[in-house]
């Protein structure tokens, strides 16, 4: 479901993403980052069932995991952003800050 989805939604997806990482071209973020900020906001926006704190806590755990040091930071900011800008979630669930400054 989260892949169809995805490819389903890719173009808007990808517009996200490049309105939050502001003077970067979303083809230059390092393609297992971009992969991650793909579900993840495919995550937030349509699949509705996940809350959203639990998607921005694995995509930042993913991230860390098979990306550079930094990329869990990264991640972080831009779903952080994203979630500001566009109040994904419906503001429902209060993002756990000191649950991720922990993770990372």
């Amino acid at each position: 479901e989260l892949l169809g989805t995805t490819l389903e939604h890719l173009e808007e997806i990808d517009e996200t993403i490049a309105k939050t990482v502001e003077n970067w071209d979303v083809s230059r973020i390092a393609s297992i980052d971009r992969s991650i900020l793909r579900y993840a906001v495919c995550e937030l926006r349509y699949l509705s069932d996940i809350p959203p704190f639990v998607t921005i806590d694995e995509a930042i755990e993913v991230a860390k995991e098979y990306s550079t040091a930094e990329s869990g930071r990264f991640v972080n900011g831009i779903l952080d952003r994203i979630m500001k800008n566009e109040q994904l979630g419906d503001g429902q669930e209060e993002f756990p800050r000191k649950e991720v400054e922990e993770i990372l």
